[in-house]
C-alpha cells in the first residue's frame, strides 16, 4: 500500500538525495542522487524524481535540508533554491510534510548506526549519560547533536546553526590568514564554516598563498582539485589547506563537545572528511580536540567517530517519518 511509503530526501548545497522509505521492510528504496545546480528549485527536482521512480509519489513526506528552518520560508545558505514549505505540500498532494535541518537528520540516523558504517578515529571511554555531538563539512560546516531524554532512555536532536560561529584565530598566522579572507571575500564576520568545510578548502588555499606573498603557482575554484592534487602529492599548498581544516575541525568539534556534554561521544559528518581522512595523522586534529586546559583530561576520554555512510541523513528522515504512515 502506497500508505506505507513516504518520501525521505537530503538537500544540502550541492546535492539532493531522494528516496522512499518503505515502512514494512525498512529500506529506501528509489535512491537518487540529483545536482541542485541543475534545477531550478526544489519543485522541479521533485517533478524531476517523479519521473524517474517506479511507484506513485508517496502521501507522507520529510526531507532535511541545509540551512535553518524557523518558519514556512525555506532559504538555502550554500545553493538558489527557496520554496515555502505549505507550496511544496499543496503542489505534490502531501498529506504530511516536514522539513528539518539536514544535521538534525543525520544526528537522528546515529542510534540507526550500524559498525559498518562508522570508524573510530579516536578512542575514549564513551559515558552513555552524555549528549552525542555531531560536526561535519561538506559544502558548508553542520552542528547538531543528540540530549539523552533519562525517562524514557530516547533521544532528543538538537536543531541550529552552529557552523555559523565565530572563527577564532590561536596564532599571528592564523590572524594573517583571517585578515586575508575577510579582504578576499570582503566580508566583516568569519564563521568557523569559511574555513571547516569544502568552500573552507578553497578560501584557506587562497588565503595561504596571499600570505606567504606567493606567484605563479596554481589557482583551484573546486575544493575537490585541492582534495586530488593533495592525494596525489602534487601540490605542498593543497596539504597544508587541508590540514589547517582538520585542525580547525578539532577545536570546533572540542568546543561542541563541552558545550553540551558530549560524554557519549563526537561524531564527524558530511563529505570531505572522509575524503581526507589519510591527513588527520599528519594533522593536530586530536590534540587540538584534547587540549582544554583544565578540562582536557575530560575530553581526553571523549571518543570520536567518523561516519563513512554519507546518505545516513536519509534514515534520520525516515525516523521521524515512521508516525505518519499506517501501522
Amino acid at each position: 500500500m502506497t500508505n506505507n511509503l513516504g518520501l525521505v530526501a537530503d538537500i544540502g548545497g550541492t546535492n539532493a538525495r531522494f528516496g522512499i522509505y518503505h515502512k514494512d521492510t525498512g529500506e529506501i528504496i528509489e535512491q537518487k542522487t540529483l545536482a541542485t545546480k541543475d534545477y531550478k528549485n526544489l519543485s522541479d527536482a521533485l517533478e524531476e524524481y517523479k519521473s524517474l521512480i517506479e511507484c506513485p509519489m508517496p502521501r507522507h513526506g520529510v526531507i532535511d535540508v541545509a540551512c535553518p528552518v524557523i518558519s514556512d520560508e525555506i532559504s538555502f545558505t550554500n545553493n538558489h533554491w527557496s520554496f515555502k514549505v505549505s507550496a511544496i505540500k499543496e503542489e505534490f498532494n502531501f498529506l504530511n510534510f516536514n522539513v528539518i535541518n539536514d544535521f538534525t537528520a543525520l544526528a537522528l540516523s546515529i542510534p540507526k548506526l550500524d559498525d559498518n558504517e562508522f570508524k573510530t578515529i579516536k578512542t575514549g571511554k564513551r559515558n552513555l549519560k552524555g549528549a552525542i555531538g555531531l560536526i561535519g563539512a561538506g559544502t558548508g560546516l553542520g552542528v547538531s547533536g543528540l540530549i539523552p531524554n533519562m525517562v524514557d532512555n530516547s533521544w532528543m536532536p538538537l536543531s541550529g546553526e552552529g557552523g555559523h560561529a565565530s572563527f577564532v584565530p590561536y596564532s599571528n598566522f592564523e590572524m594573517a590568514l583571517v585578515d586575508s579572507t575577510k579582504k578576499i571575500l570582503k566580508l566583516n564576520h568569519l564563521s568557523d564554516e569559511r574555513y571547516i568545510s569544502g568552500s573552507g578548502l578553497v578560501n584557506l588555499y587562497n588565503a595561504i598563498v596571499d600570505v606567504n606573498g606567493f606567484s605563479n603557482i596554481p589557482t583551484y575554484a573546486e575544493p575537490k582539485d585541492i582534495v586530488e592534487q593533495a592525494l596525489n602529492n602534487q601540490d605542498n599548498i593543497c596539504t597544508q589547506a587541508i590540514i589547517l581544516m582538520l585542525n580547525f575541525l578539532g577545536r570546533s568539534a572540542s568546543n561542541l563537545a563541552l558545550r553540551i556534554g558530549a560524554w557519549s561521544g563526537v561524531y564527524i559528518g558530511g563529505g570531505v572528511v572522509p575524503r581526507v581522512e589519510q591527513f588527520i595523522a599528519q594533522s593536530d586534529f586530536i590534540s587540538n580536540f584534547t587540549q582544554k586546559g583544565r578540562q582536557s583530561e575530560l575530553l581526553d576520554d571523549v571518543p570520536i567517530y567518523l561516519i563513512t555512510n554519507g546518505l545516513k541523513a536519509l534514515d534520520g528522515c525516515s525516523s521521524l517519518l515512521e508516525k505518519f504512515l499506517e501501522d
